[in-house]
């Protein structure tokens, strides 16, 4: 048994067609708030890891994408002179682009950046967040929006211990006879964890190259094609080269199942993982995934994210859903009115979004073997399945 947690490339790439910005940087007061917009500064890049703790609004993932930081602009608030929200942008005509993402906003953030960038930016129309959790009151400002993904994610405790606890009872009860099962059939086996520092890169690439190879034995075993893009390796790896925490199952003296994750400040996110499909009733993917967060929650780390897709796997490790929207805010009903492409792409996604939802929810509640079929044979079509992919 393994398991792709969802991925981590495709999501923030656009046509870097930008216009030029007014050079200024404003400072502006705003009962007890700051406001300080900025081109990108070291102290935003910091900040951003520190304050969201996720892939997606990490700056050196944003340059992994290919994003130039001096095509960038930085909104940084302050409340009571403690941050409260950064977020990095461009403009591309009259719209503008949010590109820091799975992030949190609060209520009255969103509402401070939007009064702010329709004030300063007179010729901005619209202004976009994407995969973002948005607060459920939003500004008055007309608007469009839909949930695009989810994050599934682990509040760790302090320990291991303490997490095993927090598990289900019959989680618990699997985690256990599978151990046992494993641990009879496999006594010299060998588990290790080392940080992204105590392998090289060549290491790094063999061990991701082969949990690819599992990976696309298992899934091609259920009818689903595997591609994996050699440029979304090469990010993956320039990733992980210092922020990697890697897992590996050593089984005499070869790895036969194994997992990837990234450290962002507080919180690890998990990449992939897998296992060799001949050893698939151990649930050996399963319990790599559960040795990985035990393991994180042992080191200290907040939170767990395993990023989006629906698999019965995370919620028995405890994960919960975080709803990602995606959300255009439109100067007023004018602008809206005056952007009908725009409009209804935005209700075209959300349909689409709906009818994929609804098709994973029916072939997780379907035991009609016909329904199954006909999903495996729909999902098949992609030809191209990409490994990091919102």
């Amino acid at each position: 048994m393994d398991h792709l947690t969802g991925g981590a490339f495709t999501s923030i790439k656009e046509v870097l067609a930008f216009d030029d910005l007014d050079n200024k940087n404003s400072d502006v007061k705003v009962n007890a708030d700051e406001i300080f917009e900025s081109d990108v500064s070291t102290s935003a890049i910091n900040e951003l890891e520190n304050l969201y703790g996720s892939l997606y609004s990490l700056y050196q993932f944003l340059q992994i994408q290919g994003v130039d930081k001096h095509k960038l602009k930085s909104w940084m608030l302050y409340r009571d002179k403690k941050l409260s929200a950064v977020f990095l942008f461009f403009i591309q005509g009259t719209h503008l682009r949010v590109v820091t993402e799975m992030m949190a906003v609060t209520e009255d953030d969103l509402r401070c950046f939007t009064q702010y960038i329709f004030s300063h930016y007179k010729k901005i129309q619209s202004l976009a967040f994407h995969a973002c959790e948005l607060p459920s009151v939003l500004p008055s400002t007309p608007h469009q929006i839909f949930n695009c993904a989810e994050n599934f994610i682990i509040d760790l405790p302090v320990n291991s211990e303490r997490y095993l606890l927090s598990l289900g009872r019959a989680t618990r009860k699997t985690i256990k006879s599978s151990l046992n099962k494993f641990y009879r059939d496999f006594p010299d086996c060998e588990l290790q964890l080392k940080d992204g520092s105590e392998l090289s890169a060549t290491e790094q690439k063999i061990m991701l190259e082969a949990l690819q190879c599992y990976k696309q034995s298992t899934m091609t075993e259920r009818g689903r094609a595997v591609i994996f893009s050699e440029a979304e390796n090469q990010r993956l790896l320039a990733l992980v080269l210092e922020r990697g925490l890697f897992t590996q199952v050593i089984i005499q003296g070869e790895m036969r199942a194994g997992s990837i994750a990234c450290r962002v400040g507080n919180n690890i996110v998990m990449l992939i993982s897998a296992a060799d499909p001949i050893l698939t009733s151990y649930r050996l993917g399963f319990l790599v995934c559960y040795w990985t967060i035990s393991e994180c929650a042992q080191r200290g780390f907040q939170q767990c994210h395993l990023l989006w897709g629906r698999y019965q796997y995370k919620t028995q490790l405890g994960a919960q859903p975080h709803n990602l929207t995606h959300a255009i805010f439109y100067r007023s009903y004018l602008a809206m009115a005056l952007s009908p492409f725009k409009v209804m792409h935005m209700i075209i996604k959300d349909i689409s979004t709906q009818g994929r939802n609804w098709l994973v929810s029916l072939s997780q509640r379907s035991s009609n073997k016909w329904i199954q079929q006909l999903i495996r044979r729909v999902r098949s079509q992609r030809t191209r399945w990409h490994a990091y992919r919102l």
